[in-house]
């Protein structure tokens, strides 16, 4: 299920923008930074329609798909308004809110290690206190993934009873 109010996603950080992926973005322009951000280390561990997107056509259909099946977030570089990656919302069933809200998020292998990721999630988080839409945050990680789980908790982001074979989930309580 979409966010009520998708447009009202956006938001900012000291060093990053982060902006609704719309229909008034030409995914012609993006298909080549989206290509430099879907490299295969950053994609090894995502399903397989995530992986080979290696030219302009496979960029603007993934794209596309990302807008059909979620609330996507692009993430800028405020000085040069470079993306460097992407956030993906999924809502609850629940039509109203406040709403239960699971995320993925990605950064180009170029930015990583640079607190990118945790920049952007302590920014989402904000966002989600002040929206009143949110009720809590929900996302899973690879268990090999050491920098991910590294900037969920930091942020402070709970590890979750139970998981899965390869991953771990954790949660943030908004209200």
């Amino acid at each position: 299920m979409a966010l009520t109010n998708p447009i009202s996603c956006n938001f900012k950080t000291d060093r990053l923008v982060v902006q609704l992926l719309g229909n008034d973005v030409d995914l012609n322009l993006m298909a080549n930074q989206t290509i430099d951000i879907l490299s295969p280390e950053v994609t090894k561990s995502l399903p397989p329609g995530w992986q080979d997107i290696t030219n302009q056509n496979k960029a603007i259909d993934w794209l596309n798909d990302r807008i059909n099946e979620s609330v996507c977030l692009l993430i800028r570089l405020k000085s040069e308004q470079n993306l460097i990656g992407f956030i993906f919302l999924y809502a609850d069933d629940k039509s109203e809110p406040p709403l239960d809200i699971r995320f993925g998020y990605l950064i180009g292998k170029t930015y990583w290690g640079k607190g990118f990721g945790t920049e952007v999630l302590k920014g989402f988080v904000e966002w989600s206190k002040k929206s009143g839409v949110v009720n809590r945050i929900e996302g899973g990680v690879e268990k090999v993934n050491k920098g991910s789980i590294t900037v969920l908790e930091r942020v402070g982001f709970s590890r979750m009873n139970g998981s899965h074979a390869d991953n771990y989930f954790y949660e943030k309580q908004i209200f």
